[in-house]
């Protein structure tokens, strides 16, 4: 990925323009964060195995190094593009000053209506094609052209040209621009502010003369707002220069503090690697911190660079001299890796699984062997681990053929469910009912072309029973919920069965939800009238039911999470216990 990210850096730095790609390489920066933060949440997590080996990625870093000159360089030369720019609009400042002289000696001698709208067209076009200007000379300019483009849509358009249905157009579209730059005002920030409201300027420009009756009022709103918006922009900018120059502090600040922290000698990789979540935290708040001003930009980020890679240099030549141990280290893992080789074929299950996992236990003691040979040889290893278990496991996936006894055995249950003669209180005719499915579910494993046959049977036959207690649906399905769930955390497939009643619960929840929402939207359907008031008394009825029941179920939704919760746990236990004991 950061190949691929260098590769398209490279490209886009080839660019002519720099300004078209900009938005590219920032979204290539941001990327390249991204795997950043990765890489170091990667490396925190292994330093928290305080037996694991880390060694640094030297072709990660040298990709890292190689990004970050790039970026550096782009943004260089983007400044030395920007300062050709204001040159560029240096010559648009003399072009559009040339152009408002034209216009004011075409407003003051042309006679001729069509070849001064021929010229003022040819002018407009002229200037909007000029580019833009220094922002200090901006406003100057563009009042003055502005001044021009009203002497010229009134002396000569409105006058003797416009006729009636255009001056009410533009009136309109001159409202609805003033609207727009009030908005404008109210919502925008920044540097967006400044880019939108010069588009509504060219707009204003571009509309044409209106009614001279409600020009002056139109023209003390428009420049009212402009120069409020104008305002706005310079106390952002002044106020982003400010944040700039504070940013500088904290950054020259960083870089010494990190001078400090890395202007040690590490003896161990422990100590290597707690310096190198300094200097990556560091890295981190530096780009938290945001800009400088750009005449300090290059500089500040050379100092901060060369702190960060000579600590780096210096881990680098540490973990040179570390080759030997990773050799060691690979020796003993070929050792293990040929014990497992001896072993995987082993039909022992039990022995040769405790001696599989003495060896990982093992494995995980000697340490890293180095960058290549630690994925080599650990592939090898893990090899022989999965081809023993899987082996065994398929051994066990046979025996489960055997267990074709456990189907007599549900059906016998079946039958037995089917004549089963109910108590006459209904609280113990569902717990009876419900020990019958306990049984039921308590039998297994059986196989799997029979399973879902066994347990439709048993369901018919069940819900059969229930049906002979004679209460209401809703009590019904209390009492059998109550029955259901009363032990049944000491079930032997108790995690199994929450989950399955977790399922119906859920299922009916959305049901009653989607019912719920129905019935809400259905209020609006209503007159607010005498023969509604009886409609709308029975819908707000079946709204409080439902929600009732969606409360009702939730609650029971919530006692099961709890019991999962509770299995859950026992058999986390269990497992650990087993791991001891091994």
């Amino acid at each position: 990925m950061k190949a691929e990210i260098l590769a398209k850096l490279k490209g886009l730095c080839e660019a002519e323009s720099l300004s078209e790609v900009q938005a590219q390489v920032k979204e290539l920066s941001k990327k390249f964060n991204t795997l950043q933060r990765q890489e170091q949440k990667a490396l925190e997590e292994k330093q928290l195995d305080l037996n694991a080996e880390i060694e640094i990625d030297e072709e990660s870093e040298r990709l890292n190094r190689e990004i970050k000159d790039l970026l550096d360089e782009f943004f260089e030369r983007k400044k030395e593009e920007d300062k050709e720019r204001k040159e560029e609009e240096k010559v648009n400042l003399a072009l559009k000053q040339t152009l408002i002289k034209e216009l004011q000696k075409l407003i003051e001698n042309e006679e001729n209506i069509g070849k001064a709208f021929e010229q003022i067209n040819e002018i407009r076009t002229r200037w909007k094609e000029a580019g833009e200007v220094a922002q200090d000379k901006h406003h100057e300019i563009q009042a003055e052209y502005s001044r021009l483009n009203d002497l010229f849509n009134y002396n000569i358009s409105i006058y003797k040209e416009l006729k009636d249905l255009d001056l009410k157009k533009n009136y309109s579209l001159k409202n609805e621009l003033i609207y727009k730059l009030e908005q404008l005002l109210n919502t925008a920030t920044g540097a967006e502010l400044q880019q939108q409201y010069r588009q509504l300027q060219q707009e204003w420009e571009e509309i044409g003369g209106t009614y001279k009756e409600h020009w002056e009022e139109l023209k003390e709103k428009y420049w009212t707002l402009i120069k409020q918006i104008q305002e706005k922009v310079q106390v952002y900018f002044e106020e982003l220069k400010q944040k700039e120059e504070e940013n500088l502090v904290k950054k020259r600040s960083l870089i010494q503090s990190l001078k400090d922290k890395t202007d040690v000698r590490a003896e161990t990789p422990k100590e290597w690697e707690d310096i190198t979540k300094i200097v990556v935290g560091a890295q981190e708040e530096w780009k938290k911190i945001g800009n400088v001003p750009r005449s300090e930009n290059k500089t500040i980020w050379k100092e901060f660079r060369e702190v960060c890679n000579a600590f780096f240099n210096k881990k680098s030549a540490f973990y040179e001299g570390q080759r030997e141990v990773y050799i060691a280290n690979g020796e003993k893992k070929k050792a293990l890796i040929e014990k497992a080789e001896q072993l995987k074929t082993s039909t022992d299950w039990q022995k040769a699984a405790n001696e599989f996992v003495r060896l990982q236990k093992e494995w995980t003691k000697i340490g890293h062997a180095g960058k290549f040979a630690e994925q080599r040889l650990w592939k090898k290893f893990r090899e022989t681990n999965d081809f023993f278990f899987n082996s065994r496991k398929n051994h066990f996936n046979q025996l489960d053929e055997s267990n074709k006894d456990n189907i007599t055995k549900k059906e016998a249950v079946i039958t037995r469910l089917k004549s089963l003669q109910l108590p006459k209180d209904t609280a113990e005719a569902a717990k009876a009912l419900q020990a019958v499915r306990d049984e039921f579910f308590a039998i297994h494993p059986v196989p799997v072309n029979v399973k879902e046959r066994l347990q439709k049977n048993f369901e018919q036959a069940y819900q059969e029973k229930l049906a002979e207690l004679g209460v209401s649906k809703e009590k019904l399905e209390d009492l059998s919920f109550e029955a259901r769930t009363e032990n049944i955390t000491s079930l032997p497939n108790a995690k199994q069965v929450i989950t399955e009643e977790r399922q119906k619960l859920r299922k009916k929840i959305e049901s009653l939800q989607a019912d719920l929402i129905k019935l809400e939207n259905n209020m609006g359907f209503f007159n607010l009238s005498k023969g509604a008031e009886k409609l709308l008394a029975g819908a707000h009825k079946q709204i409080e039911d439902t929600k009732a029941a969606i409360e009702a179920q939730q609650a029971k939704l919530k006692r099961l999470n709890i019991a999962f919760n509770e299995v859950k746990k026992a058999a986390e236990k269990k497992i650990e216990e087993k791991v001891d004991q091994q």
